[in-house]
């Protein structure tokens, strides 16, 4: 049996473990797939050959971090800056990155061809993974922090002005995730329109208060499910190629 799983810190939030073995079943696949919710990543490599892992899938908050522990990385971590999934290969810690593969399909999906310039909100390693698909696509943007030496401007910076020249809104951060439900991104609403594409990287619950919010604004919305599915895929193939 081969032995796949999660590691961040905290897993409450995760659907992956399901999807994984789900799969597993429907496919007749000799393998399981569980979530090791770590406080600590020091001694990542002893856990990993410890529990004889085959591969495992990186969350938050340990997708940037983890990179100084690869025996070897795959080309696309180094535009995604971020690493969400390893193989175990001969021995070695491969590092890739599917998120922006996920997120670029997805996005893709949502506005079609229609010009976008995005507003990036957050600065970690899902972060970075969505810079490098927006840069891959050709999509200009903005960072938001709430620190001002990391990003573009703070979330007291967003303005009416902004709002009308960036008509893509991504939710990098996990503000809404549960179970912090009511919860939602400091960012005026009032300046979203129906010309406004909402993404919010979380995709539990379904539907965000920054969804919900948007939906009232009249905005097109998408969660981070399909997304979740496209990353997963992509890691189920690294995994076995």
């Amino acid at each position: 049996m081969k032995k796949y799983g999660l590691i961040g810190h905290p897993l409450s939030h995760t659907f992956s473990p399901n999807f994984f073995n789900d799969k597993f079943k429907a496919e007749g696949i000799d393998a399981v797939y569980e979530a090791y919710d770590l406080e600590d990543i020091t001694h990542l490599r002893e856990f990993i050959f410890d529990n004889k892992l085959d591969g495992v899938n990186i969350t938050i908050p340990y997708k940037k971090t983890i990179m100084r522990y690869m025996d070897r990385m795959d080309p696309l971590v180094s535009r995604a800056k971020s690493v969400n999934c390893i193989n175990v290969e001969n021995g070695d810690l491969v590092g890739y990155n599917t998120d922006l593969l996920g997120f670029r399909q997805s996005l893709r999906d949502q506005i079609g061809y229609k010009r976008a310039a995005a507003i990036v909100l957050g600065t970690g390693g899902a972060s970075a993974a969505v810079k490098g698909a927006l840069e891959v696509m050709g999509i200009p943007y903005l960072v938001v922090s709430r620190n001002t030496r990391i990003g573009d401007l703070t979330y007291a910076g967003l303005t009416k002005r902004i709002f009308e020249q960036y008509n893509l809104i991504v939710n990098c951060t996990p503000v809404g995730m549960a179970p912090n439900v009511d919860e939602s991104p400091d960012i005026p609403y009032e300046f979203l329109t129906e010309n406004h594409f909402i993404f919010d990287l979380i995709y539990n619950p379904e539907t965000t208060k920054f969804l919900s919010k948007a939906n009232t604004q009249g905005c097109n919305t998408r969660n981070g499910l399909e997304m979740l599915h496209i990353q997963a895929e992509e890691s189920w193939k690294i995994w076995n190629t």
